[in-house]
């Protein structure tokens, strides 16, 4: 097998006075730049009593600040031509903008606005809660959303954050108000909790004084932030979850435990191994059932990774007449993997 070597591009970094890392990656083949700010706030951030304020909170942020309302932010992201965009993540809250680069100036200032001076108005607050419920309800009648959500919760359990979606519940979300979605914000959105990341065509000293005019005025605060830690993982014998769906012409599956933290030193031969059973469109598990049994369209595996230990699971929406014989394949398909060693042409592939 032939040996290849990445060049993987290696970023330059500083550290502003309130903590702030700042990573930057120039990269001037393109005339755009991407800002990501990462706060360490993701589903573990969320008050167990609370869940989804970390969602909810991170959408409201772009709903109003103290020098802006909602509209004049929606618009002078759409007259510079950006894109921003809120995620709530498994370990992470980020938040990102990209821009050409002669507007980057100024889509930088309006993210560190943003990031730094939200208002939470009240009006807002009730039309993202209406928004958030709507989806919510929408999620109970998709299939591959709640066997996700059944298969989190399985893994992790009810008490662990990493057992609940990240929008939260129907009666979490008609509860929070503007207190609590501004307490979670104070906790976790700090600088000395926080990484702005920056890739595109700015050069390192344009990007410093940017960086130093908007955002060294964000405050730290002197307590420590405590990592936002999971409730410990009792680990079960393998079980059987049914969600029942009526008249449901598919059946979503998954066949999952609880895989590899991303500090794993194993991570480059898991992300092999994975291609080769199920990542990739010729691996074992997506040829069996798909190209042999013609069970499904398709079928995948994944590897999670997080701070802590992420699921691992083969994912695939099969006919509801096939449901047991796929469940038979995929667990086949996996005991073959532990027993059988890969092919040399299938980890060339992978």
């Amino acid at each position: 097998m032939a040996k290849h070597s990445a060049q993987l591009p290696v970023a330059q970094s500083f550290k502003l006075g309130n903590g702030l890392t700042v990573l930057h990656l120039y990269r001037p083949s393109l005339p755009v730049v991407t800002a990501r700010l990462v706060v360490n706030a993701g589903l573990a951030s969320s008050d167990p009593a609370h869940p989804g304020v970390a969602d909810f909170a991170a959408v409201m942020l772009e709903e109003g600040t103290t020098s802006r309302n909602s509209r004049q932010l929606a618009d002078q992201v759409a007259q510079l031509g950006a894109v921003y965009a809120a995620q709530t993540r498994r370990d992470v809250t980020a938040l990102h903008i990209d821009a050409l680069s002669r507007n980057f100036g100024e889509a930088l200032e309006l993210l560190s606005d943003i990031a730094q001076h939200p208002t939470f108005p009240p009006d807002e607050i009730e039309r993202q809660r209406k928004t958030l419920l709507n989806e919510i309800a929408e999620a109970r009648e998709h299939a591959g959303a709640l066997a996700d959500a059944a298969l989190a919760r399985a893994l992790y359990g009810p008490a662990n954050p990493y057992g609940r979606t990240a929008l939260g519940t129907e009666a979490s979300v008609a509860e929070l108000g503007e207190a609590d979605l501004r307490s979670w914000w104070q906790r976790w959105f700090r600088p000395n909790n926080a990484a702005l990341v920056v890739v595109g065509d700015v050069d390192p000293a344009s990007l410093r004084t940017l960086v130093e005019k908007q955002w060294s005025g964000w405050s730290a605060t002197d307590d420590s932030i405590a990592s936002a830690m999971s409730a410990p993982v009792a680990t079960t014998k393998a079980r059987v979850v049914i969600v029942d769906k009526p008249n449901a012409p598919q059946t979503e599956l998954r066949v999952g435990r609880i895989g590899a933290a991303r500090t794993t030193s194993d991570y480059p031969a898991l992300q092999v191994l994975n291609e080769a059973l199920g990542g990739a469109y010729t691996s074992r598990i997506n040829l069996n059932l798909r190209e042999e049994k013609g069970y499904t369209y398709g079928a995948a595996s994944r590897f999670e990774y997080g701070r802590v230990p992420g699921p691992f699971a083969v994912r695939t929406a099969v006919r509801a007449d096939t449901s047991g014989p796929a469940i038979k394949e995929i667990l086949h398909e996996l005991k073959h993997a532990e027993s059988t060693p890969f092919a040399p042409n299938e980890l060339a592939r992978a």
